[in-house]
């Protein structure tokens, strides 16, 4: 020890006090030991010291095994399930012969208190409570990292009522510090006898801390994540919700400045007694007919429309359609149907799934400017987890699939997941309002079903609308008060 040491050691000894506690010593070969011990000073019948009497015990092997253990508790990091703290607890009420263990989490605000996470007496569980660290023990072992009181606790803190409600004498507590030194909580035992020799306690509070401390960091730092990635989430949906209302308020701005403008003229020739132009009033109802399309793909996207949900075969569904994109297809474009036979029904709105599909005929007919094929494929499918990896919004089931795939140029990772947000487009300005997909998306979910898709950059895009198999035996029909839950 430095030179300071032995002046206080001395300072203490001189004065008559005793002096015990764990030192380091040497033996005659030079070997640093550590040592428990005590020294007294011997008086003579005046009262004046004529010597001391050392009593010294070699405990280097004790802590060599402390250090060890201590060393292997630090180490381990595993994941743990919701009763660690308190098995904690027990084990160190065990390991110590203490009739209270209790764990604690440090919580700020106005004044530092405890949460306990883990309370044991008498070897039984009891509830959790929150408690101030003012005047209490816990408060000086959190200031120090260390609080050994082994006996008069309670005359020491008149203040700790849960002191005198447990009947303790003896206290070890210590602080539970993160990987950079500051205070998460505290761990500490009660003994209702006084505590002859603490060394022990405090050797298995080193060791239990280091692995409750392990632990709360771990928590704290998972609840940490979960927050930061909430508010990612938070400003992810801030930002779409900007998209969908600024892409709302163009088209709309766009589309009621060709019927103001339009009306502006009506008027102004009815004042002057002319004659209103049929090209005036076709406008004014186009631009209001864009503007009814709009809010019908806003409610789809939206899961908030208006659906007569009832048992339906989609292949007559898929054959009605068919008819109609053959007028709208290119003739550089080849339609391809199958449909499988002996299908059972689904439970939708077949306005709704024809909508869907169009969308998606579309979508697919624009990825093709210099022609190719569109293949409709009907058929039913069994998908388990492993089917899932195209999509969030998948389960498993039997559905119906619905498949519209086209041999366009594709799509890259960046932009297929991106496809289903409203106003997102990859057509030119004014040839996509980008609301298609987000329509199709709304509608599949408000029927209990959901879309995967698939796409590769020069090979073509895959999409599957899946509906989920009507059980035979519910009720036949759906007034509009009994629609299918939105989910999601």
């Amino acid at each position: 020890h430095g030179e300071d040491y032995y002046a206080s050691m001395w300072e203490v000894l001189l004065n008559g006090d005793v002096l015990e506690g764990e030192f380091k010593n040497r033996k005659r070969n030079g070997e640093l030991v550590d040592i428990a011990g005590s020294a007294n000073p011997v008086k003579n019948d005046d009262g004046e010291i004529v010597g001391f009497l050392a009593i010294q015990s070699d405990i280097s092997a004790r802590k060599r095994q402390e250090e060890t253990i201590l060393a292997i508790a630090r180490g381990v990091s595993g994941s743990t399930g919701s009763t660690f703290f308190r098995d904690l607890s027990h084990h160190l009420c065990i390991s110590v012969g203490a009739e209270v263990g209790i764990i604690g989490e440090l919580i700020g605000g106005p004044e530092l208190t405890v949460q306990t996470l883990a309370v044991e007496v008498d070897g039984e569980v009891r509830g959790n409570f929150r408690y101030p660290l003012e005047g209490t023990p816990c408060q000086n072992a959190i200031d120090d990292g260390l609080c050994v009181e082994p006996r008069g606790v309670q005359q020491k803190f008149p203040q700790d009522a849960g002191l005198k409600e447990l009947g303790a004498e003896a206290y070890v507590g210590k602080a539970l510090t993160d990987s950079e030194g500051r205070p998460l909580g505290i761990v500490l035992v009660l003994f209702r006898e006084p505590l002859l020799d603490p060394t022990l306690a405090v050797s298995m509070l080193e060791i239990f801390a280091a692995r409750a401390a392990s632990e709360l960091e771990r928590a704290r730092s998972g609840e940490e994540r979960f927050r930061l990635e909430e508010q990612l989430r938070q400003a992810q949906k801030m930002e779409e919700i900007g998209q969908l209302t600024g892409g709302i308020a163009h088209d709309f701005q766009n589309l009621l400045s060709v019927i103001l403008l339009n009306t502006e003229l009506m008027k102004d020739a009815l004042e002057k007694g002319e004659t209103i132009s049929l090209v005036e009033v076709g406008e004014v109802e186009e631009a209001a007919q864009h503007a009814a399309n709009m809010t019908r793909k806003l409610l789809g996207f939206g899961r908030r429309a208006d659906l007569a949900m009832v048992p339906t075969d989609l292949g007559p569904v898929v054959e009605g359609v068919s008819s109609m994109l053959r007028r709208v297809i290119p003739e550089n474009i080849g339609l391809e149907i199958r449909i499988e036979e002996g299908l059972g029904l689904v439970r939708a709105d077949p306005g709704a799934v024809e909508q869907i599909l169009l969308n998606l005929a579309t979508n697919a007919r624009d990825a093709m400017p210099d022609g190719g094929r569109i293949m409709l494929d009907l058929v039913e499918v069994h998908l388990d987890q492993a089917d899932l990896q195209g999509g969030p919004e998948g389960h498993e089931g039997d559905f119906l699939r619905l498949s519209v795939r086209d041999t366009g140029v594709g799509m890259d990772q960046q932009i297929l997941g991106r496809v289903f947000e409203p106003f997102f487009t990859t057509k030119p300005v004014g040839e996509g309002t980008g609301l298609g997909l987000a329509m199709a998306f709304g509608l599949a979910q408000q029927h209990g079903g959901f879309l995967l898709v698939e796409s590769e950059v020069g090979e073509g895009t895959a999409v599957h609308l899946h509906l989920p198999k009507f059980q035979q035996g519910r009720e036949e029909t759906s007034s509009p008060e009994e629609r299918l839950p939105s989910i999601g």
